[in-house]
């Protein structure tokens, strides 16, 4: 079951992006989010419906431990986790993240708000076996 929250965690760690740009999650003040993405989409996380045997607090946990760059509190950080499994597997979830970010970004991360969130999900298929 690691491997399915380690897949889901994948796809919902940046959830929190949209989240974060609702009105109510922008100060429009500041023009900066009132919350972290991390923290939201671990919000999001923790109220889904999970399968049985999947652990919440796992996919939790690799949601929003999902970077590791060093302006990021420790409590956001893969490397602040203890050594061990689920240092590894958010380390997994990192590294797909670094993926992905390196395929479609175009902009620096101050400019991240102005371009548009284009969602994966349409792209991912299930086999009926599998759900």
């Amino acid at each position: 079951m690691e491997e399915k929250t380690v897949q889901l965690a994948a796809l919902l760690h940046d959830i929190g992006k949209f989240w974060q740009r609702a009105d109510e999650q922008f100060d429009k003040e500041r023009n900066k989010p009132k919350k972290a993405h991390q923290k939201l989409s671990k919000d999001f996380v923790d109220d889904l419906i999970l399968p049985a045997g999947m652990s919440r607090d796992l996919l939790s946990t690799l949601v929003l431990r999902h970077e590791d760059r060093k302006t990021l509190s420790m409590d956001f950080r893969v490397s602040g986790l203890p050594r061990g499994t689920e240092r590894m597997l958010a380390r997994i979830v990192s590294n797909a993240d670094n993926i992905s970010a390196a395929m479609d970004r175009e902009h620096s991360e101050e400019d991240e708000a102005r371009y548009p969130l284009v969602p994966i999900f349409p792209q991912i298929r299930i086999s009926k076996k599998e759900y």
